[in-house]
């Protein structure tokens, strides 16, 4: 089975383009299997800053997001199928978060985000990755995976960052804090 994909919480991995890592401390995943969507809600975007070059890349991936307009954002390749992809930001002095939804029309599509879709079962699954700090009422973690029933909506939490090692701590920088600079 495929891993739930970082693509979940590295907001600039949804974009092609630079380099710029931008990930949120904490991302919210809602899946309406009614609707077909995914709103993928995150909280309090930031980037690791180890050298200048890390900056430069982040505040470059920032400008180009949050300056394209809607129909020409630069999704990557791999959410090609989804037929309505998203973006919107909130900016306030004390963070920015970002939201994206996609819609799909098969539950198969989800694969590209590391779900696995059981027919048999009605559910969604993906790997557990316990760095992840994965938290949710809605699924069950059945031996290493963590399984969703498809008949109504469910979410989970990831706040990967939550467990980094304190070494790495200091190398990372809430977004609103540099790019204006």
């Amino acid at each position: 089975m495929i891993q739930l994909k970082l693509i979940l919480f590295i907001l600039s991995s949804f974009f092609s383009g630079t380099n710029g890592n931008i990930a949120a401390e904490k991302t919210t995943v809602i899946v309406d299997p009614d609707k077909q969507q995914i709103e993928i809600l995150h909280q309090d975007l930031l980037s690791i800053i180890q050298l200048e070059q890390d900056s430069i890349n982040a505040i470059e991936k920032w400008r180009e997001l949050y300056t394209s307009e809607p129909e020409n954002q630069p999704w990557i390749e791999d959410l090609a199928h989804f037929t309505k992809k998203e973006i919107a930001f909130d900016l306030s002095d004390e963070r920015i978060d970002a939201q994206i939804s996609l819609q799909y029309t098969r539950l198969e599509e989800l694969e590209v985000l590391g779900f696995f879709y059981n027919k048999e079962n009605n559910t969604l699954s993906f790997s557990n990755s316990a760095r992840e700090g994965l938290q949710t009422k809605d699924g069950e973690l059945i031996d290493n995976y963590w399984v969703f029933p498809l008949d109504s909506s469910f979410s989970f939490t990831l706040a990967p960052f939550e467990n980094m090692p304190e070494r790495f701590q200091q190398f990372k920088r809430p977004l609103h804090t540099f790019i204006n600079q």
